[in-house]
């Protein structure tokens, strides 16, 4: 296992407005007494430049920002793993979800948006702290992008084999299915705002 995250942080965009910035994060640090804060609080001291790169997340990104405060639990696996390590982690438990929540549409849909909020949260903290480059950003998000679709054409598949409208289904390699990815998703260069843009045959 390599490097947590916060441990390899090598940068952080300028705040604006750094005291407004500050406020945030020492309200999330002292709004509860509890072992999340106090963790959040020691490594807010402990490493200065994952400190600057919340202070430029508490300035620029009300996004990621949210998600931090919703979930300090979730930011806290984030930061103290192995970044790597966690993008396999999430990629596979797209997958996994696909099991857990079988015949369960809503319950596939919500498990994949807190897959996705886990994952952006991630790779946006690499890309801004400097621990991944543009080229692994994108590769990045265009795996997680692949890994969702998998998961959801899973899903339907599944709900298809249930039906009796198909009678066989390989979860690992579905037949009579394909699906190609156009654009930067076929060339593995998603950014942030993209869409993907596919076509199913």
């Amino acid at each position: 296992m390599g490097l947590s995250l916060v441990e390899q942080i090598k940068a952080a965009p300028k705040p604006v407005d750094r005291k407004s910035a500050q406020n945030h994060i020492e309200h999330l640090i002292n709004s509860n007494d509890d072992s999340e804060s106090n963790r959040l609080g020691d490594l807010n001291h402990q490493y200065p430049k994952f400190h600057e790169l919340l202070i430029a997340i508490a300035g620029h990104s009300p996004y990621l920002w949210r998600l931090i405060q919703r979930n300090p639990k979730r930011f806290l696996r984030i930061v103290e793993n192995d970044p790597d390590i966690l993008l396999l982690e999430l990629i596979a438990s797209c997958d996994q979800a696909t099991l857990k929540h079988a015949g369960d549409e809503a319950g596939i849909k919500r498990a994949l948006r807190q897959i996705k909020q886990e994952a952006a949260l991630l790779i946006a903290l690499c890309d801004l702290g400097g621990v991944w480059d543009v080229i692994r950003v994108t590769e990045a998000l265009s795996d997680f992008a692949d890994a969702s679709l998998k998961a959801a054409l899973s899903f339907l598949l599944a709900e298809e084999a249930l039906s009796g409208r198909i009678t066989t289904l390989n979860r690992e390699q579905p037949q009579g299915v394909v699906i190609l990815a156009l654009g930067k998703h076929g060339a593995r260069e998603l950014n942030y705002s993209s869409d993907i843009d596919i076509i199913a045959l």
